[in-house]
């Protein structure tokens, strides 16, 4: 089982690389991540009891997700190679509550695609949308490839494409990546015999064009459509005044995981330490609806300030 609480940090203290500054008044310093860190099982008795035993401990529930998008180089003709130079760079993460075998398989196709993006240009006469400068996973069609159409050498100049890196265009290739993992994990499936509970992501990510933070909730869902599971992951935005609470439900319903955030900006203190102090009282806590522990030690601290994500000790 799992318990991850997600949410923006406000405070006065603020780190730049090596330095640590302190500001009068308390501002917005990125996004905040803490996980516990177990892997349980769940037993039920005969009697209808149910207790969680802590398998073993240092499990990464948490990731960061490099975002690499390369610029085509374009020849003299108009035409492109298939050399691509660094066009942009950031990184943002992505969490996950649920079925951990689901979960590692979608992450590497979540990874492959976003450290593979490549910008492109679909012309108004071409088929498909949106038209102009786009960005497309590695292993999509790219439309630069049809024959007959070219471009100017300064197609892809940076004025002409820093409008296209957007956290909504990024975590919509997040979702594509989630149900194309999803979908391929029952491409030789004749049963149709899925989990019924899909894993539960989050998406964290400063958005340069925006100039915010932004997370989302991303929660697979399988609909039976002529006979075969379809999958979708349409990505929902977290307010920013909200905590996101992934993993066990009866958990995350018996705590007072937003009255502690609340609390915590209205005293001036940091939500992410609060969050921490709460999460490791959850450990200790006793559950009149189960025994054992759901959750365990150690617990793990995130943290996102504008495309540098860390581990806090």
């Amino acid at each position: 089982m799992t318990l991850i609480l997600i949410g923006h940090e406000v405070g006065r203290t603020e780190v730049r690389q090596q330095f640590l500054l302190q500001h009068e008044e308390p501002g917005h310093q990125g996004l905040f991540a803490i996980s516990d860190s177990a892997l349980t099982a769940k037993m039920t008795s005969e009697e209808g009891g149910v207790s969680y035993t802590t398998l073993f401990t240092g499990i990464r529930k948490v990731h960061e997700l490099k975002i690499q998008v390369g610029r085509p180089d374009i020849l003299r003709n108009g035409h492109f190679t298939n050399n691509f130079y660094e066009a942009f760079r950031t990184s943002a993460f992505l969490a996950f509550a649920g079925n951990a075998n689901e979960a590692q398989h979608v992450l590497a196709i979540i990874r492959e695609d976003l450290e593979n993006l490549q910008l492109s240009f679909r012309f108004d006469q071409q088929t498909g949308e949106p038209k102009r400068h786009i960005i497309i996973p590695r292993r999509a069609d790219n439309p630069m490839n049809e024959n007959g159409y070219a471009c100017s050498e300064d197609t892809f100049d940076p004025d002409q494409v820093q409008h296209l890196y957007t956290a909504d265009l990024f975590v919509s290739i997040v979702a594509q990546a989630i149900q194309t993992a999803l979908q391929s994990s029952i491409e030789y499936n004749r049963t149709n015999n899925y989990p019924p509970t899909l894993s539960t992501y989050a998406f964290g990510i400063w958005c340069p064009v925006s100039r915010q933070h932004k997370l989302y909730r991303l929660i697979p869902r399988s609909t039976l459509v002529d006979g075969r599971l379809t999958f979708d992951a349409t990505p929902e935005v977290v307010p920013e005044n909200e905590v996101l609470a992934l993993g066990t439900e009866i958990v995350v319903n018996a705590l007072p995981i937003q009255e502690t955030y609340d609390k915590a900006l209205a005293d001036g203190e940091s939500p992410a330490e609060a969050m921490a102090a709460l999460l490791d009282k959850v450990v200790d806590k006793q559950f009149a609806e189960f025994s054992g522990r759901p959750v365990d030690r150690p617990i793990t601290r995130y943290h996102l300030k504008e495309g540098l994500f860390r581990e806090l000790r």
